[in-house]
């Protein structure tokens, strides 16, 4: 596949110029595509863009993620067409501490689409709220080893089902965890839980 894309850029630049363009917008417009598969063609000549393409294919950065040590937060698209989710979760999994934050959608460029949910994410780790506190004590202490358990599989991206079966409980239960966990940190979603757990240093 990846042969057959940097092909049709090299030979066909009009038509790889869209085909690259509904990979990289997802579920855009098509006016939205064409704009972006226009601009492409006026950025780079057909060798260039193909040149960039067989460079992007052959980065492979996994041997250096162990030496990571910067706090991570991995925002990854479920359905992104030029990344698949995989990779995200295996980047997030690679990193020491990294957390993963799952959004919805398929455009693999974070200002298009829902651009508001991927602020949201980077906001809850770059600019958080103040950690709900109960009775006095910060609410992270208050969680439970079972809880950080699901709290893990959480930021690596499982959904409660998975979670559910990985750990052989009830979808009931591991539903209840997450509403427990969210409480806990004070956070009204399971991505802002996420986020708020790898500023506290729970993951």
């Amino acid at each position: 596949m990846r042969e057959a894309i940097v092909a049709t850029v090299r030979s066909h630049w009009g038509l790889g110029s869209r085909v690259l363009a509904e990979i990289f917008l997802g579920d855009a417009s098509g006016v939205e595509q064409e704009r972006f598969a226009r601009y492409q063609r006026a950025a780079a000549s057909p060798e260039i863009a193909a040149a960039l393409l067989e460079l992007i294919y052959r980065n492979d950065v996994r041997a250096e993620l162990e030496r990571v040590r910067a706090p991570t937060l991995v925002v990854h698209r479920r359905a992104d067409r030029a990344i698949p989710y995989r990779l995200g979760r295996e980047l997030a999994a690679a990193i020491p501490g990294a957390a993963l934050i799952p959004l919805e959608g398929s455009a693999h460029f974070p200002w298009v689409g829902d651009r508001r949910s991927v602020a949201r994410a980077l906001r809850s780790v770059l600019a958080p709220e103040a950690p709900a506190r109960v009775g006095g004590e910060p609410a992270a202490v208050l969680l439970s080893g079972r809880e950080r358990e699901v709290l893990a599989l959480v930021a690596s991206g499982l959904s409660d089902r998975e979670i559910a079966e990985q750990l052989v409980l009830s979808h009931h239960t591991v539903h209840r965890h997450v509403a427990n966990i969210r409480h806990k940190l004070g956070r009204g979603s399971r991505t802002a839980a996420v986020a708020e757990a790898a500023r506290l240093g729970l993951l």
